[in-house]
């Protein structure tokens, strides 16, 4: 090992030497090779092209063959005084069609009036306050600065239209949320979003048309991303809420009984529930599956006060590193009288 590297440090000596003398005595020294031997006629061509190109663009003009430099072009700058760029009066004139043409340039005092009233005012105050601006300009331009609502406006002015009353509709999203959703938590923007995805542009409505009947936003996107092509698009219902997003997180059995106790919220619930985790069968035989042990008795034992009783069997090890799942497995006429009962809006042997 010794001995190699001995050798490559007498060759780099050795090189370092040999370009010492050739920058002293030029390029025709001995043993120096020219870096275009070998070069075709062609590449003799394009490298001149590329040294002309290169020379121009020294010079600091704009290298195009097809304007500049074609034959017969006038230069746009011809015959021009080469201060004039310098003269305070044509600055003068610049600066002010720049302001002609962006009127709606936001102004110190408007941004002053944003920085300490978008935090805790509504924004029916802002706009009169702003009225050149909408509510969107008003809202990117916060975005823009960092401005952000407080907790206390939001708790005050946004959550407080949640409507957490026992209702057909809260009974729904919570079937469908505990069956096929899921709820996110981002601490550090400060949002909380109830997430329901689903293969079915049926289902995702009917959920976003209960969320919005509880008195929050939901919006409806469908996935297009490039590795779905082939199959069934997934679509998505977000809805941002942190009194929506406690309540379920902190649900307890014995609180889900009271808010089920009429018949009407337990048909909701269940509707909700196998529209997100059920099946149908084409013998008329129907399933519903879940990794939950006490939400699937749960379950089961309401379908058995509706009149539907079942069973529930289980755990199953479906495919390679999955949960166990446990499964309630209902008879064609059981399942002839659930959905009659129900009235799901998928999976009642219209669609599959």
């Amino acid at each position: 090992m010794a001995g190699k590297s001995e050798q490559v440090v007498g060759s780099l000596k050795e090189f370092n030497e040999f370009v010492k003398k050739r920058d002293e005595k030029g390029r025709f020294l001995k043993g120096h090779i020219p870096w275009n031997k070998g070069l075709t006629k062609e590449s003799d061509e394009k490298v001149r092209r590329y040294a002309e190109k290169e020379s121009i663009i020294k010079k600091g003009k704009h290298y195009s063959p097809r304007t500049e430099f074609k034959k017969g072009t006038i230069p746009w700058n011809k015959g021009l005084p080469k201060d004039i760029w310098c003269n305070p009066e044509m600055e003068a004139r610049r600066l002010h069609r720049l302001r002609e043409a962006i009127p709606n340039r936001w102004t110190e005092k408007e941004v002053e009036i944003l920085k300490k009233c978008y935090p805790s005012v509504q924004m029916e105050e802002i706009l009169k306050l702003l009225p050149r601006r909408s509510a969107h300009a008003i809202r990117q331009k916060a975005q823009k600065l960092g401005l952000r609502r407080t907790q206390r406006f939001r708790c005050e002015v946004f959550e407080k239209k949640v409507n957490l009353e026992p209702t057909e509709e809260l009974a729904y999203v919570l079937g469908a949320v505990l069956g096929d959703g899921c709820i996110v938590e981002q601490r550090k923007k400060g949002n909380y979003i109830i997430v329901l995805s689903t293969t079915s542009k049926i289902f995702a409505e009917s959920f976003a048309l209960a969320v919005r009947k509880l008195g929050l936003h939901a919006s409806l996107s469908q996935n297009l991303h490039p590795s779905h092509l082939g199959q069934k698009p997934i679509f998505y219902v977000r809805a941002h809420s942190k009194r929506l997003f406690s309540f379920i997180k902190n649900l307890t059995f014995p609180e889900l009984k009271k808010i089920l106790a009429r018949e009407s919220h337990a048909i909701a619930f269940l509707r909700g529930f196998y529209e997100a985790e059920g099946s149908f069968k084409r013998r008329g035989e129907m399933s519903i599956s879940n990794s939950n042990r006490a939400l699937l008795m749960f379950v089961g034992n309401l379908m058995g006060k509706v009149g539907v009783p079942v069973n529930v069997t289980g755990p199953y090890l479906w495919g390679t590193n999955r949960k166990p799942m446990f499964l309630i497995q209902v008879g064609k006429e059981k399942t002839k009288k659930f959905l009659g009962l129900v009235k799901p809006s998928i999976k009642c042997g219209v669609d599959g």
